[in-house]
């Protein structure tokens, strides 16, 4: 039949990918991810594993769902598919599962609410523009239907010094940007410990539903560099 995980059940990326893992590793320290869970890597759909499946979303208690692929070598979701009722949950795994297979790849697949975000965007725990380690960079954008993650509107920039936690916005006055200096300081202290527990320069795509700052997603700024969180 095959075992559904919980998001911080299993750190085995060949089982949930590298997302996966990484996502467990995360909750497991005390962070909050948004709710979900995971269809394992070889897991297939009978009929004891969609009663579980139906059984999980029923958890949630939301109306739709986004599915990502975790593939085990890449922290990247290789394939994103947002907005799934229920009704169409089981239809649209089976077309992302058939979508992988023919591309010759293995990948878990993650099944997460939809949040209703006020403000969401994405963090790094270094500058990407100049690879400063000593500025974090934030970029935030109000609400998730059209946010920074599909790149449709221009976003606010925030820096900020590690050193000295001071901030610098980029050409806006406080304000005017979409993040309260409490949220500002939310998303500090999350990526700081991020980094710690990941001894990487690492990304945050997040977001805050009413009031609450969750992780959607998260992986080391260069693929290439850096080592697999697990190995």
């Amino acid at each position: 039949m095959g075992k559904l995980f919980n998001l911080d059940e299993c750190t085995d990326a060949k089982q949930v990918g590298s997302l996966g893992a990484f996502l467990a590793q995360i909750c497991r320290n005390g962070l909050d991810v948004v709710p979900g869970f995971i269809i394992p890597i070889d897991c297939e759909l009978s009929d004891g594993t969609t009663n579980e499946i139906m059984r999980n979303f029923d958890r949630l208690h939301t109306d739709k769902v986004i599915l990502r692929a975790s593939v085990p070598d890449d922290y990247k979701d290789s394939e994103v598919i947002r907005d799934i009722p229920r009704e169409r949950l089981l239809e649209t795994i089976a077309y992302l599962q058939k979508n992988i297979n023919r591309r010759h790849e293995q990948a878990a697949i993650i099944i997460q609410k939809m949040m209703n975000a006020e403000v969401t965007g994405t963090i790094y725990s270094i500058n990407p523009a100049t690879r400063d380690s000593g500025e974090i960079l934030i970029e935030a954008e109000l609400w998730m239907g059209s946010t920074v993650l599909s790149g449709d509107k221009d976003t606010d920039m925030i820096l900020i010094d590690k050193r000295s936690g001071a901030i610098s916005l980029d050409s806006k006055e406080e304000s005017e940007v979409c993040l309260s200096s409490s949220q500002i300081g939310a998303l500090h202290n999350m990526i700081r410990k991020i980094e710690r527990l990941c001894s990487f320069p690492a990304y945050v795509d997040w977001a805050f539903d009413r009031g609450k700052l969750y992780i959607i997603r998260l992986g080391p700024m260069d693929w290439g560099i850096y080592e697999e969180f697990n190995s």
